[in-house]
């Protein structure tokens, strides 16, 4: 989603101005930085599979094979890069 859409879904979601939702990505924007750069690479690839582990067997039970598959392409994907 471009970045307008997202201002323009915040705008509506929480009624408040274009101003309002640009600062409110921006504050984002910035605590996830600040949180992936203290984060290190190993620990940040684990939580990355457990959430994509998580959605597969969500996917799975609700009959969603092809979001399990691509969750479980992904998975293996992350598994090369350790």
């Amino acid at each position: 989603m471009s970045r307008s859409m997202v201002e323009v879904r915040l705008c509506s979601q929480y009624d408040i101005d274009l101003e309002g939702a640009r600062d409110l990505i921006s504050v984002a924007s910035k605590t996830l930085a600040e949180s992936v750069s203290t984060q290190q690479r190993p620990e940040f690839v684990a939580q990355q599979m457990d959430r994509l582990e998580a959605l597969a067997v969500k996917a799975q039970e609700e009959g969603n094979l092809a979001v399990a598959l691509g969750c479980y392409k992904e998975l293996h994907a992350l598994a090369k890069l350790t």
